[in-house]
């Protein structure tokens, strides 16, 4: 019944109020409306990162490839990606972080993640890449 009688009262006022008390019942109907839309769930699928060096394929890419820096020359050409997955999935357990936090969280399959995230950021079968080395200056 409440909202009955406030739709009236706006009505009224839209319709048979003078211009200054129906601007401001628009203008309030408007900022209202704003404040409902900020909280809306956009609809669709996810917009995707801006570039390929911004997904988080590049993301577990990089990070692995900060730890294959940490290797020599010759053991950098030896290490798999499955190693340095397994090797920075310990380190994230050890460090505590939390799940939804980890670039690598408990129970998936990420290795062709880390090939497209590879390709995204040209780094080569030796680990060496221009671009992550300029990411990395940053």
């Amino acid at each position: 019944m409440a909202n009955d009688d406030l739709t009236e009262i706006l009505k009224k006022a839209i319709l048979e109020g003078d211009d200054l008390t129906r601007w401001a019942t628009l203008g309030i109907l408007y900022e209202q409306s704003l404040r409902l839309n900020r909280y809306k769930r956009p609809r669709g699928r996810p917009k995707k990162p801006a570039s390929k060096i911004q997904s988080l394929d590049a993301w577990r890419a990089f990070t692995l490839w900060s730890y294959a820096q940490k290797l020599s020359v010759d053991a950098r050409s030896k290490v798999s990606n499955r190693e340095l997955i397994a090797f920075a999935a310990r380190v994230e357990g050890m460090m505590s972080v939390p799940n939804q936090e980890r670039a690598f969280p408990p129970g998936g399959d990420f290795e062709s993640s880390i090939s497209r995230g590879k390709s995204a950021l040209e780094i080569d079968k030796n680990w060496t890449s221009a671009l992550c080395e300029e990411i990395a200056r940053i």
